[in-house]
């Protein structure tokens, strides 16, 4: 009941400052409909620019398998796509890693498949390819199954030609964000960083209102008024990050995917890592101009390298792409947009354990260090 009690006087403090709380919400849907309506040019497919774009792919050239693939590349030719035949597979594969190019292809001639690796950098192109490479495939064994019955019609059709007959439906067309949901994504993750300063706030607070040495005298246990502290916060921020996604949604159309609890679950983990990390902070840093200093560094340097302005793959800087993963962002953002773009769960585990490595850390260094602390 005492942590309860605790955790009621937290929540009132932080709504009775409704210029906060209308702060917290407001920046980041003003960020989402400026970025959004700023950068929307940027995420248009139509609007990238191809001639850039280099394909290394592996074909012998002998067998009609691989001749038709021969002539069905050059279509790309004409859109201005690069493509090279490249013998050693190895090589091949860490060319694309170290994104000198888009993605490989594979040629296997007696299986009659083509096998396709991609680099996440280049994903519209990579993804346009690997379409029209189902188109490819597709026709391909549409002319099979005509010289399995009627050799005759073949005169009429060739892997040279238009592919109209054959087409590719995709039942889900959402496959890559528009500016809207991309920002509506980044600024979200971008507004709940800055919850390391709700944290310090809990933690500084009582100095301020002079409420510090009574509260320690109380029958109040330390670790009750600590753990009372952190999970106010963390509803204060909850309610924030909630109100921030539910008017996205249904105002701005932000597209948050059809797995939401995945996505609830992943920003739940980046409020409690950033709570512990503001609530250490409050408490191992004393003078205020320092803490407030380091937040209005650390915090923009965090969301530019986790890709919260701009994609940080397209500066194509090997450095700088290393450098990102120091930011807890970068592997929020990037599991976030693998669920919701690509139903991939394989980062989501990362992120998650990033939040929570953080989170243990600065919670057991500050409640180790606010069990210590005297009545002045």
């Amino acid at each position: 009941m005492k942590i309860l009690s605790i955790i009621i006087k937290e929540l009132k403090h932080n709504f009775r400052d409704k210029h906060l709380i209308s702060i917290m919400i407001l920046f980041p849907l003003l960020l989402i409909v400026i970025l959004g309506a700023a950068f929307s040019g940027g995420f248009d497919g139509e609007s990238l620019d191809l001639n850039n774009t280099r394909v290394i792919y592996h074909s012998d050239e002998k067998g009609e398998f691989s001749k038709g693939f021969s002539e069905f590349i050059k279509r790309f030719n004409d859109m201005g796509m690069t493509f090279e035949n490249i013998d050693d597979k190895e090589n091949a594969l860490e060319l694309v890693k170290n994104d000198y190019y888009a993605c490989y292809i594979e040629i296997d001639e007696p299986n009659k498949q083509i096998k396709l690796y991609k680099n996440n950098r280049y994903n519209f192109e990579a993804g346009l390819i690997e379409g029209v490479l189902g188109t490819f495939v597709q026709r391909y064994n549409v002319i099979s199954e005509i010289a399995k019955t009627n050799t005759s019609a073949l005169k009429k059709i060739s892997l040279k030609g238009d592919t109209s007959f054959v087409k590719v439906e995709f039942i889900d067309k959402k496959k890559s964000p528009r500016a809207i949901d991309y920002y509506g994504i980044t600024m979200l993750t971008m507004i709940i960083m800055y919850s390391i300063m709700t944290g310090t706030e809990t933690i500084k607070m009582e100095e301020i209102i002079k409420t510090e040495n009574r509260l320690y005298v109380s029958p109040t246990r330390k670790y009750n008024v600590f753990i009372g502290k952190v999970l106010g916060v963390f509803l204060v921020s909850m309610f924030q990050m909630l109100i921030v996604m539910i008017f996205s949604k249904k105002v701005f159309n932000v597209y948050f995917g059809n797995d939401i609890s995945i996505v609830l679950v992943i920003l739940c983990s980046q409020i409690i890592m950033s709570i512990c990390l503001g609530v250490g902070i409050g408490i191992m840093i004393k003078r205020d101009e320092i803490v407030n200093g380091f937040m209005n560094v650390i915090i923009p340097v965090m969301v530019f390298l986790g890709g919260g302005y701009v994609p940080i793959e397209q500066y194509n800087i090997k450095a700088l792409n290393l450098i990102s993963n120091i930011s807890p962002i970068k592997w929020i953002n990037k599991s976030i947009f693998s669920v919701i773009y690509a139903n991939d769960y394989r980062y989501v585990k990362t992120a998650i354990m990033v939040n929570v490595s953080i989170a243990l850390v600065f919670f057991i260094l500050s409640s180790l260090i606010f069990m210590r602390k005297e009545v002045a």
